[in-house]
């Protein structure tokens, strides 16, 4: 990502470009910025193959036409799975034709399913630049979401925004569309407050669990039933609240393991593949309970799953009775 970046702050490009990677915001943004930053003229020096049925030779053709009073010519090629098992012959011709690629043709690849192992992926790793789109750390988020209300002329505490983050739902598209959400919703006002995001921001799944686990903890029995009848009257399956919590426990026990082992929160955020807000609230939850304690709510959530889906116990009930003893 950072060699991408520094290409557009020089202006000096490769031929062939790959973007993929699982925060599709970033993927969308930079395959936006060649366009933006390249090209006056869409409609001449655009040209874009979509899916796995377009033919390599009109690929090819496109690639070697020059462009049309510009410097450069875009070829995209998105989702067509020549970087992925099942299109041998077609990644074998293009991957020879890759070398050939005229110094005014930019060939940029958008995909979904990659495979290291494939010869068109190492050709593109050696003769142009492969730009992994990961998940940003909380720490970039933070700035990114500072600088979306420093647009709008206004500000958000570095806490608020975490709250922010692990309010609303995963990936960087719904966290702007909360955002620009935020900034409506606060009109002429400046600062954003933890009370906004309460008020109007759509909560995650994740984050209802979150906070039914949080009221187990405190020993909240009707806060944590009543969080649970919420997530009922928002049409949520019983079964799929019932994983989520076993999600919850499994975390909660993954993370205290971690820090037993005296692993600090960005190392276990690594070896965990969580992000920082999970980490951050399992090691407070695990706090108020044992190893054992935790491994019991993980044998009873399969039991629960077991008794309800051979219908020994209805769906509401059984996690509802869940709830009441692991908040007791």
């Amino acid at each position: 990502m950072k060699d991408l970046k520094n290409d557009f702050k020089i202006n000096q490009f490769k031929q062939v470009y790959l973007l993929y990677g699982e925060e599709p915001y970033l993927v969308r943004h930079y395959s936006n910025l060649f366009t933006e930053q390249l090209l006056v003229d869409t409609i001449m020096n655009r040209v874009v193959f979509e899916g796995k049925d377009f033919e390599i030779e009109a690929a090819i053709d496109a690639a070697n036409t020059l462009p049309f009073l510009s410097e450069w010519r875009l070829v995209y090629i998105k989702d067509s799975q020549l970087l992925a098992p099942g299109r041998k012959d077609d990644t074998e011709a293009l991957t020879k034709y890759l070398p050939e690629i005229p110094e005014t043709t930019i060939m940029i690849f958008i995909e979904t399913a990659v495979d290291k192992r494939n010869r068109l992926y190492k050709q593109i790793s050696t003769q142009g630049r492969v730009v992994e789109c990961k998940i940003p750390s909380e720490a970039d988020l933070i700035r990114w979401v500072t600088n979306i209300f420093k647009k709008k002329k206004k500000e958000i505490h570095p806490q608020t925004t975490r709250l922010l983050l692990s309010t609303v739902p995963k990936g960087m598209d719904s966290i702007y569309a909360e955002a620009d959400k935020l900034g409506d919703f606060v009109g002429d006002r400046t600062i954003i407050t933890p009370e906004d995001i309460q008020d109007v921001c759509t909560k995650s799944l994740e984050a209802r669990i979150f906070d039914l686990v949080g009221a187990l903890c405190n020993g909240q029995t009707e806060k944590a039933l009543k969080q649970y009848h919420n997530m009922l009257s928002m049409k949520e399956q019983p079964l799929m609240i019932l994983t989520m919590m076993a999600r919850q426990f499994r975390m909660i026990l993954q993370c205290k393991a971690c820090a037993e082992k005296r692993m600090m929160q960005p190392e276990i955020v690594a070896t965990l593949g969580l992000r920082d807000f999970m980490v951050r609230e399992c090691l407070r939850q695990g706090k108020h309970f044992t190893e054992r304690r935790l491994l019991e709510a993980l044998s009873d959530c399969q039991d629960t799953d077991i008794r309800i889906k051979t219908g020994l116990m209805g769906g509401e009930l059984g996690v509802e009775l869940l709830i009441v003893r692991y908040s007791i």
